[in-house]
């Protein structure tokens, strides 16, 4: 999903890739902090998680912490608040496939600008 985010939105701008890759964590975090307070706080707990669900999209909306909090934090943070992906997710699990998909996706994408470039540089 960060590579689709990074290739879809971003149009695989490295300069936009640890905002994609830290986005995507805090969504995870934010989703897991959500079912953890629902879960531990029962109705309580549901209305801290929307709390701090709705601090992140006025981050988000005003720009004012971009590189953690932005359209991929709002994407990971719905598909991670899913009702399916909630109860059966290993949470560590989760965050590291995001983390390093995205870091070895950025690496991939890199090693094809870097070859594309010496191609491209040939002696005719």
């Amino acid at each position: 999903m960060v590579l689709w985010y990074w290739a879809k939105v971003e149009h695989l701008d490295m300069a936009k890739l640890p905002a994609a890759i830290l986005g995507a964590l805090t969504g995870i975090g934010l989703a897991w902090a959500m079912f953890l307070s629902a879960a531990t706080f029962g109705g309580p707990g549901f209305a801290l998680g929307l709390g701090l669900l709705l601090v992140a999209i006025y981050l988000d909306v005003i720009e004012i912490w971009p590189l953690f909090v932005n359209a991929a934090t709002m994407l990971f943070s719905i598909v991670a608040a899913a009702p399916l992906v909630q109860f059966h997710v290993n949470w560590m699990e989760l965050f590291l496939a995001a983390l390093v998909g995205g870091l070895f996706f950025g690496a991939y994408v890199a090693a094809l600008m870097w070859l594309a470039g010496k191609v491209g540089q040939r002696p005719a």
